[in-house]
């Protein structure tokens, strides 16, 4: 995606926050971002009360029945959220 951006590429940064971290371990994202060859930082964590903290913050609605329901990531379609989000520069 980075190289899409040309010269902004360098005042944009990546990060991938998980809707699903019951099957998105910090393992299955490490192997997922290895094989694709991405280089950003992803945002998962086993404690439901982390994550749904995260998800209030960046406005995130997760649909929990949804997730329950779907197939195993080895067998569905790649599920995401795309968040847009612009910051200042510290």
């Amino acid at each position: 995606m980075s190289q899409n951006l040309g010269s902004e590429s360098e005042s944009v940064e990546f990060i991938s926050i998980t809707i699903d971290p019951a099957r998105d371990t910090t393992q299955r994202l490490l192997e997922w971002t290895t094989a694709r060859g991405y280089e950003w930082n992803h945002l998962t964590h086993d404690r439901g009360s982390v994550m749904q903290a995260v998800w209030d913050e960046w406005k995130v609605v997760v649909d929990a029945d949804h997730i329950a329901n779907s197939l195993p990531p080895e067998e569905a379609m790649l599920r995401f959220a795309a968040l847009w989000a612009l910051t200042t520069p510290r």
